[in-house]
């Protein structure tokens, strides 16, 4: 269903949500609808469909109920997609998600190991510390503007020792930065298991930068295109080959 124009995004929705009890992968990202209905209650789709595993739903919005939820949530979820692009829709964007959007979609997803919330400019530090998975592997923050605070770094602890790819980018909150990648440094060799991470146009300083880079030693590729702090010259993204040569020359002090 994604990347489709359909004249009542409400109605084929509530077919979904009516004949596909068993349904394990919803995709709905970008959908364009000519009614005027077309947030989705979280509440209904999880009691409809308790047995998602995988949620994609960029550009979508969501509604909860005032009342209080009484379902038991997505149990099996693993993979939660809600990003905003700011190109999309301004009167989507103006809708954005919510703590309380975010904290029912992952009401009792102890599993979950994908999180992509990049674009959410509502969401706070808040909502992510409460998500009871305490497992994830890949999450995405980036253009969050709530979260460019130090608070953030709680979230970044919580997960410190699964993340394996991180997108951070457009932070430019030097203080919540520091702190999110000292989480990551701390968590000692052995068990780090980051791989990739995007901070592309973030506040992150060269000090981090060469923390990370000796701390995560499964480390292998790093986005740091337009980040202002950093010294003329290793101001892009690197990887393969590029990225062995920038550790070797950042751990040799040849940017000090």
């Amino acid at each position: 269903m994604s990347e489709n124009t359909m004249p009542s995004f409400h109605s084929c929705i509530s077919s979904i949500m009516e004949f596909c009890p068993n349904l394990e992968l919803l995709d709905i990202s970008n959908v364009e609808s000519f009614s005027k209905s077309s947030s989705i209650s979280i509440e209904k789709l999880q009691t409809s469909c308790p047995r998602l595993r995988i949620l994609r739903a960029a550009n979508i919005t969501f509604t909860v109920s005032t009342s209080g939820s009484q379902t038991d949530g997505f149990v099996s979820l693993e993979e939660l997609s809600i990003p905003f692009k700011s190109d999309f829709s301004t009167a989507i964007i103006q809708n954005a998600h919510t703590d309380n959007v975010l904290e029912q979609l992952t009401k009792n997803a102890e599993h979950l190991r994908l999180l992509d919330i990049r674009g959410a400019r509502y969401l706070s530090h808040r909502a992510l510390v409460k998500i009871p998975a305490w497992n994830i592997q890949h999450l995405s923050v980036s253009n969050c503007p709530k979260l460019n605070t130090d608070e953030l770094e709680m979230a970044f602890t919580k997960w410190s020792k699964s993340l394996i790819d991180v997108d951070i980018s457009w932070n430019t909150s030097e203080e919540s930065v520091t702190s999110c990648m000292k989480s990551l440094c701390e968590v000692g060799e052995e068990e780090s298991q980051l791989r990739t991470l995007q901070l592309r146009g973030s506040a992150i300083s060269y000090d981090s930068v060469k923390c990370l880079l000796k701390c995560c030693p499964k480390l292998e590729s790093i986005d740091l295109q337009s980040c202002r702090g950093l010294p003329r010259g290793i101001k892009r993204s690197y990887s393969g080959d590029d990225f062995n040569t920038l550790k070797r020359e950042v751990l040799e002090g040849k940017y000090d």
